[in-house]
């Protein structure tokens, strides 16, 4: 038995743990990748809903109250390769240099987002920067468990459900020697989209896409969302304000987020994983900070003691300052539960599968459209969904 199509994250423990192979991720038609099972070659052994972190529920437990930093790595270079503080790095380094492996988004063949390892620092820019869209966990948790096996460290990083993915495909956090990493996540957007946009983009440019900056600052951290695209001419285009780019657009006022991102189970302390990290968004708003961050500031919690001791190996390598877990919560709502929605998004994927990506942009992801849907989303808040409903229906009387 697998989760339902509306609770299923996509993390894939289900299909890392079958034993037989008779699990398969499947793109739906709403471009995100289904775990599928092959009902014929099902041994009915039901690892895959042992596996499976929705039904079995949360399998490490972490603090209430973790520790709270503002910090930013001392590696200028790596500072202006990340998105935000650069801590990421600092944490990769420490455990690279004990031979150790890091797991990671990375763009792949055709610009695929997935999970990859890495052993080597010239390698770690791969898993820098901000990649929004979900990324494809592939066998990345049997790779996990081997290296844990043999006694490697293992850092492994991504969204808060593919952390208790990975837990949970563990049976628990029994191994001292991995560490996991989350991030304070918006949501993930669909591949298939994200994979249609760069179709459109490239037959625009009439020219293939080699590179993606999704959060560039070279005007700065402040400046958030610069977008910038490479391509294999030589050509590079620059988006000043993430609003002016169609997939950013649609992806920040949540029209094509997975099914499960809407009522996130994740989006809460205590965190799922040893260490979270996210930007410091108004940090110095409440409480003075009296530090420059024109290069970014990370936020960092810290949920557990083997988080703890990792945060007190690395930190000769970082700036830091303890704050408070009231600031940071103001400046990022995904580290507290919220259901929310757009009313455009059963419309959206309707359309997505019969028109032009030129026409998805005209109708739901330009700036215009996304102020009409702020307007029609404050209104249903003040309002409410069901007198908005019975409303409707007085005026169809009428």
């Amino acid at each position: 038995m697998l989760a339902s199509v509306e609770k299923c994250t996509g993390c894939m423990a289900c299909l890392n743990s079958c034993p037989n192979g008779c699990i398969s991720s499947v793109m739906d038609k709403e471009g995100f990748f289904q775990p599928v099972i092959d009902t014929e070659r099902c041994l009915d052994c039901r690892k895959c809903e042992n596996a499976c972190p929705i039904i079995q529920g949360t399998l490490k437990k972490t603090r209430e109250d973790p520790d709270v930093y503002a910090a930013w790595n001392k590696d200028e270079k790596i500072l202006k390769q990340s998105s935000s503080g650069g801590i990421f790095g600092v944490f990769a380094q420490y455990i690279l240099s004990k031979q150790g492996v890091i797991f990671g988004a990375a763009y792949c063949d055709g610009l695929e987002v997935c999970h990859i390892a890495i052993e080597k620092l010239d390698n770690l820019h791969k898993l820098q920067g901000s990649k929004y869209v979900q990324s494809n966990i592939g066998e990345s948790y049997r790779h996990v468990k081997k290296a844990l096996v043999e006694n490697r460290y293992v850092l492994f990083t991504g969204t808060p459900c593919q952390i208790a993915g990975l837990y949970a495909f563990l049976e628990g956090d029994k191994f001292e020697n991995l560490l996991t990493c989350d991030l304070v996540c918006h949501g993930v957007p669909s591949p298939g989209v994200f994979k249609s946009y760069i179709n459109y983009l490239e037959i625009k440019e009439m020219a293939k896409i080699t590179g993606i900056e999704m959060r560039t600052k070279k005007r700065g951290w402040s400046s958030v969302f610069d977008m910038r695209y490479i391509y294999d001419n030589s050509k590079e285009i620059e988006i000043k304000n993430a609003f002016k780019d169609a997939y950013m657009n649609g992806f920040l006022n949540n029209i094509y987020l997975r099914k499960s991102c809407y009522n996130c189970k994740y989006a809460k302390i205590p965190r799922e994983s040893d260490i979270t990290l996210g930007d410091f968004w108004g940090i110095g708003n409440d409480i003075p900070f009296n530090h420059p961050t024109k290069q970014g500031v990370s936020l960092v919690l810290v949920n557990s003691e083997k988080g703890k001791k990792l945060f007190e190996q690395c930190k000769e390598n970082m700036f830091f300052e303890k704050r408070t877990l009231e600031e940071a919560k103001k400046g990022n709502v995904m580290l507290s539960q919220r259901k929310y929605e757009n009313p455009y998004r059963e419309q959206f994927f309707m359309d997505y599968q019969k028109k032009s990506f030129e026409e998805l942009i005209s109708l739901y992801l330009n700036r215009r459209q996304s102020c009409k849907y702020a307007m029609i989303n404050g209104i249903i808040k003040v309002i409410g969904r069901k007198n908005i409903k019975k409303i409707k229906k007085l005026l169809g009387r009428a």
